[in-house]
């Protein structure tokens, strides 16, 4: 008697989910472009279902002292963005670290004006940024870091 009450429960709970993936799934139209045009026009449209949760992304900072040590490996020319092509202005330059506690990820920061730091010319070196702004934006769906800062230096020496 309590197996026959147990498999039940469980059956019961699988014909739910069923249901409740079904309904999920006829709410994409994508999942029934064979169906006929009746049909598909019966499927009124979606809305958004968090509408503005991205739109709060571009105003959150990431602390830059959870991004632990800095290590300097490339450095390269901002340049000037005019609908959407380059141009031969270049607007400063982009200081491409690697983060150790974060697996070597890379991070390009960006300094308006005039170059700080060569390349380092064996791998890396570590470095210290002077006002260190890190943020992160939506682009196609996806979440990207932005960084930018006034300066650069080696680690360990003084700020000017």
């Amino acid at each position: 008697m309590l197996v026959t009450l147990s498999l039940s429960l469980v059956m019961m709970a699988g014909l739910f989910l069923m249901l409740y993936a079904a309904v999920a799934l006829v709410q994409d139209k994508r999942f029934f472009t064979s169906a006929p045009k009746d049909v598909q026009e019966a499927v009124l449209p979606k809305p958004e279902r968090f509408p503005s949760a991205h739109k709060n992304i571009r105003n959150l900072l990431i602390a830059p002292a959870s991004l632990g040590k800095l290590l300097l490996v490339d450095v390269r020319p901002a340049y000037e963005y005019k609908d959407n092509k380059r141009t031969d202005t270049v607007l400063g330059y982009r200081y491409e670290v690697a983060l150790p506690k974060h697996a070597l990820e890379k991070l390009s920061v960006q300094i308006e004006g005039e170059q700080l730091m060569q390349t380092p010319s064996e791998g890396f070196v570590e470095v210290e940024f002077t006002d260190l702004e890190v943020g992160m934006y939506l682009k196609d769906n996806e979440l990207h870091l932005s960084a930018k800062a006034t300066g650069v230096m080696p680690a360990g020496k003084k700020h000017a």
